[in-house]
């Protein structure tokens, strides 16, 4: 990974780890609750950002496919992974959940996954159309020197 996508990579995870933790924090003081757990759920959430961000940031090998089918493969590609690491870790015996917990991960993942892809994808596509005027802009100043 060059330095420019490390960096793409880096301010993406921050601005969404950041963004779940304000969401958080309301969310708790709006019902008045306290998280027992808070620092493990602050790491499993910043490890799930990364996990969702690199996902998504895949999507440049992936160009050639269409990309409706491409989101829902890394959308169950991140919530397979997420369920399944907590499914085992809970089989191993290194912790807990309740039945609805998985519920409350399940939705934990996707809403900020499906805002993460909205977020990426315009931008995405944001620097693939100033990319073409470039190229147009370009083009137009070659044939001028001609």
């Amino acid at each position: 990974m060059n330095w420019r996508k490390w960096k793409q990579y880096a301010q993406t995870v921050c601005v969404v780890y950041t963004c779940m933790v304000i969401w958080k924090v309301i969310l708790e003081a709006l019902k008045g609750i306290t998280d027992a757990q808070y620092g493990k759920n602050l790491m499993l959430m910043f490890l799930i950002t990364c996990l969702a961000t690199a996902i998504l940031h895949l999507y440049e090998k992936l160009q050639k496919y269409p990309l409706i089918p491409v989101i829902i493969g890394q959308y169950v590609l991140v919530i397979g992974i997420v369920l399944g690491g907590v499914f085992f870790a809970e089989k191993i015996g290194i912790t807990e959940i309740a039945a609805v917990g998985y519920w409350d991960l399940f939705i934990s993942v996707t809403v900020p996954f499906i805002v993460g892809a909205i977020i990426y994808y315009v931008v995405f596509f944001v620097d693939i159309k100033r990319a073409n005027r470039m190229l147009m802009k370009m083009e137009e100043e070659a044939e001028h020197m001609e």
